[in-house]
């Protein structure tokens, strides 16, 4: 359930809990929290809001607190296992007390904190991920095979070259500097990949990192030197060449759903070329 759908009381004490402290007054719970813990948390109470409305439990008159009952969560728990894997179950429980504790900051949800602990503790996976897991050494090899498949491209493919490159690089990239996926999915050259004299850094802002303290770390030694002679031996995409990709996408897929303009944007965006 969006948040514009849950009832009034419900969203004015989660505005409340994004209030910011002022001189002398406490902020709400969930100020200083990142937007995507805000996202995930209010995805988490929406989903539980859905299961009393579905339940015929939901009275929009009620306070958030009255009616998160042990007796409810424990349905809830239980209506969700029939149908979801058991680390999703913990999840959903476990975003039910943080957004309890921020919605409802005048009562103790330890307890359903505690639950989802023993939930995690009780969890098996239901995908055996372990034996799929490689050594970082052939992880970045894989990603260094795909850069030099890129800089042995035909040169007329311009942003087919820029695009497979730049997948290698973050292949292998990652195994040097294991950053959390959200930002280093929006890493981009100039912004956080910066030369300063002979070497290279990546530098995030505080906006793109979950403590919301600025990072700064040099580029890998052995991948900066790969990158650098990229710069010089693969030529950038123009404009035209993304242009007429992203046209023959588009005639491929039969619709223009991949258009031009927005096309053009995008992969000048994760290219990382403008």
């Amino acid at each position: 359930m969006p948040i514009e759908e849950w009832p009034a009381r419900d969203q004015a004490a989660w505005q409340a809990a994004l209030e910011p402290a002022g001189f002398l007054e406490e902020g709400g719970v969930a100020a200083g929290w990142a937007e995507a813990s805000r996202k995930m948390v209010t995805d988490g109470y929406g989903y539980w809001l859905t299961w009393l409305d579905r339940t015929g439990q939901l009275d929009p008159a009620s306070t958030p607190a009255s009616r998160a009952t042990r007796e409810r969560v424990q349905a809830y728990a239980e209506a969700a296992a029939l149908r979801l894997a058991p680390m999703t179950v913990q999840t959903r429980v476990n975003d039910l007390s943080r957004s309890l504790r921020a919605i409802a900051p005048g009562h103790d949800w330890k307890w359903i904190a505690r639950a989802a602990d023993r939930l995690r503790s009780q969890a098996v996976p239901v995908r055996e991920k372990r034996s799929r897991m490689q050594d970082a050494q052939t992880v970045v090899g894989l990603g260094i095979q795909i850069m030099d498949r890129a800089r042995a491209s035909d040169p007329h493919f311009a942003v087919q070259r820029a695009i497979l490159y730049r997948d290698g690089l973050m292949i292998a990239l990652l195994m040097y500097r294991p950053l959390r996926m959200r930002s280093y999915a929006a890493l981009t050259l100039e912004q956080h990949l910066v030369r300063r004299g002979d070497a290279w850094w990546m530098a995030l802002s505080g906006t793109d990192t979950k403590t919301g303290r600025p990072m700064e770390m040099p580029f890998p030694v052995p991948l900066a030197a790969m990158s650098g002679r990229q710069m010089d031996k693969v030529s950038a995409p123009k404009r035209y060449d993304i242009e007429k990709y992203c046209k023959h996408t588009s005639a491929e897929r039969g619709s223009d759903a991949m258009s031009a303009p927005p096309c053009t944007g995008v992969l000048q965006a994760n290219a990382g070329f403008n």
